[in-house]
């Protein structure tokens, strides 16, 4: 739909990206607020995986309505990119919603159970993401080459709701409720922390994603003009 241009990988990115800070904006306002947000976090995964399951369908459904609406402004430059657009919005938003509340739903989740959240916190945050190097080399060396496109975002996405299924198993034999200490902690950084320094710290949290994900367009650029534009 969109091609391997680098405009293309950059109109993605931004929808994944802006969809996960929508869905970390709405539900992880919301997370505390939750008994069982373990189990939330676990529905939220098994949704993530059906939407995948059935990607291939809903991308066909995207793909005939764009080209029946874009044969017919296909001389119209500005019209077909604002349907590429929107397109694109619609396939992406709703997963990477999702995927963008499931941080903040196992944050809060570390919070009722762990007297040092922030350092639990951050060594989920850090498998995740050797998790998302692990998955990326498979997909592209090894599940699309092997399997095909449609198989393997399957496979994946069956394991997807295996975690999901998994997680809210989990909330079934573990307590949720707050812990004495991480509700005393909650308190006491609630007290301590001012608007301003908050407001500072998100202004340059806002900067380095900035410069990150454009440091990642340009390599990205980079390295397709000397390997190529391939899946891998």
């Amino acid at each position: 739909m969109l091609g391997s241009t680098v405009q293309a990988q950059t109109v993605v990115l931004a929808v994944f990206m802006g969809g996960l800070a929508l869905g970390n904006r709405i539900i992880g306002a919301r997370s505390d607020l939750l008994r069982r947000p373990l189990a939330a976090y676990g529905y939220l995964e098994g949704l993530i995986g059906l939407y995948a399951f059935f990607f291939s369908a809903i991308y066909g459904l995207a793909d005939k309505m764009f080209v029946g609406v874009g044969s017919k402004i296909y001389e119209n430059a500005v019209g077909m990119l604002l349907l590429k657009g929107v397109l694109s919005v619609g396939l992406l938003l709703l997963p990477t919603i999702l995927m963008g509340g499931t941080l903040p739903l196992l944050a809060a989740w570390l919070q009722k159970q762990s007297t040092d959240p922030g350092r639990w916190s951050a060594r989920f945050y850090s498998t995740n993401s050797l998790g998302a190097v692990c998955g990326s080399f498979a997909a592209g060396f090894y599940l699309i080459q092997s399997l095909g496109l449609v198989s393997a975002l399957q496979i994946t996405a069956l394991v997807n709701v295996i975690v999901g299924i998994t997680a809210i198993a989990l909330s079934r034999r573990v307590s949720e409720e707050p812990s004495v200490q991480s509700a005393v902690a909650g308190a006491v950084t609630a007290e301590v922390q001012g608007p301003m320094p908050m407001r500072w710290a998100t202004l340059l949290v806002a900067l380095t994603g900035a410069v990150s994900m454009g440091l990642e367009v340009l390599a990205s650029r980079s390295l397709a003009l000397i390997f190529g534009a391939s899946k891998s």
